[in-house]
């Protein structure tokens, strides 16, 4: 079922990968895209993302960079986070974990796949918001 009110930041530098999944995404979700974690970071208090899709191997900012730095920002602490990355060692899955990813999903990927993650996570999120903090 579509829940065009949630919103969905796909960031990645490779522009297939964004079309990708901008057309997996897209009747389900309002979407923004950045080609990198600085302008992930720039457009991220004007879009308020409830989910963000993020490339570990970008050129600016690293993805597990941003990870970290998403975390520490008021409005991307409460977003989840998916990684969608070729990269997919233990250990860049474990960083990735470090840096504050809630999920880990690897190219190339099948779209019912990453269909199946946003919702499982916007989901989540939506149980945990209306827990809140005190009754946890």
């Amino acid at each position: 079922m579509p829940n065009r009110s949630k919103r969905v930041l796909i960031v990645d530098d490779d522009h297939a990968i964004r079309q990708l999944l901008r057309r997996i995404l897209r009747t389900e979700y309002q979407l923004a895209e950045a080609t990198g974690g600085r302008q992930a970071l720039e457009i991220l208090a004007s879009f308020l993302p409830d989910l963000v899709t993020l490339d570990l191997r970008m050129p600016d900012i690293d993805g597990w960079t941003t990870c970290r730095r998403l975390r520490s920002n008021r409005w991307g602490r409460k977003a989840s986070i998916v990684v969608i990355s070729a990269d997919c060692t233990r250990e860049d899955q474990r960083r990735a974990y470090e840096a504050g990813a809630d999920d880990f999903v690897v190219k190339p990927f099948c779209p019912e796949e990453v269909r199946s993650r946003v919702r499982l996570h916007l989901q989540l999120r939506e149980i945990l918001d209306t827990i809140g903090p005190t009754d946890m």
